[in-house]
C-alpha cells in the first residue's frame, strides 16, 4: 500500500517504537491513537499498511494501538470495511482477532459482525468487568 510521505514517516516511527521502546519515544503511538479518534480514514490506511508490512509478532500491537481504537470510536462506520478486509486478508483477520472491545463500544449486531469477521477471536468485554479491572489497577492491584 502506498502512503503519503507524512504517513510513511509515521509508519516508520511507529515500527521503530514497537520494536525498540528504549531508543524511540512514543509520540508516533500517541499520534496514531489520536488519528484513530479524529481521522479514522487516515488511521485505516495506516492500519492496512502496517498489517501488510510488520512482522507477525507486531500484529497484536497494530490491533491494540490502531485498529482497536478505530473500532472503539467508529465501529458502525467501519464494520463493512473490516468484514471485507478480513474476508480477503488472513493477516488482517489475525490482527482483528487481537482486538478487545467493550460491550458498549457499538451496537450488539455490529460487535457480532466484527467478532465473526475475526474468526470469533475478537474479545468483547462487559463494561462492568472492565470497570472492575480498572478499579483494581487504580488501587495498585493486578
Amino acid at each position: 500500500m502506498v502512503l503519503s510521505s507524512d504517513l510513511e514517516d509515521l509508519a516508520a516511527a511507529w515500527v521503530r517504537y514497537a520494536t525498540n521502546r528504549e531508543t524511540e519515544n512514543g509520540q508516533a503511538w500517541e499520534h496514531t491513537r489520536e488519528l484513530a479518534e479524529t481521522d479514522p480514514d487516515t488511521a485505516w490506511q495506516l492500519t492496512l499498511a502496517l498489517v501488510e508490512r510488520v512482522p507477525d509478532d507486531l500484529l497484536d500491537h497494530v490491533a491494540a494501538n490502531l485498529l482497536e481504537h478505530i473500532l472503539e470510536h467508529h465501529a458502525d462506520r467501519f464494520v463493512v470495511r473490516v468484514q471485507e478486509q478480513a474476508s480477503k486478508d488472513s493477516r488482517f483477520r489475525t490482527c482483528l482477532g487481537w482486538v478487545w472491545l467493550v460491550d458498549d463500544d457499538a451496537a450488539p449486531d455490529i460487535l457480532a459482525k466484527l467478532r465473526t469477521a475475526s474468526g470469533n477471536r475478537l474479545d468483547i468485554i462487559p463494561r462492568a468487568e472492565l470497570d472492575e479491572i480498572e478499579e483494581r489497577f487504580d488501587r495498585g492491584g493486578a
